[in-house]
């Protein structure tokens, strides 16, 4: 079964918005920031303000994260040294006569 969203376009849509500018803005000022997305929205934090009484340990479900933040700080820039290590023992052993 699929998931009804995919987070894929949510990210892709969150990216598109650090670096498009702001409609009507002065230049340089773009629809939101990296820091602006780690804080929730007020709906979330409004929907968050549960009833003690039936809820006695308050709001336990999915927790805000800021998927931007997220998807920028898991990119690799550099090749690991450990990446080429297994192509090399590889060559090695295929340069061998028998």
């Amino acid at each position: 079964m699929k998931p009804l969203m995919d987070n894929s376009s949510i990210i892709r849509t969150l990216k598109r918005g650090l670096i498009t500018q702001r409609p009507g803005a002065p230049e340089g000022v773009m629809m939101w920031t990296l820091e602006d997305l780690d804080e929730p929205a007020p709906g979330w934090k409004w929907c968050m303000k549960v009833d003690r009484q039936v809820f006695p340990n308050g709001y336990q479900g999915i927790q805000h994260r800021n998927l931007a933040r997220d998807a920028v700080e898991s990119v690799e820039f550099a090749p690991d040294s450990r990446d080429f290590g297994a192509a090399k023992e590889n060559e090695s052993e295929s340069n061998k006569p028998f």
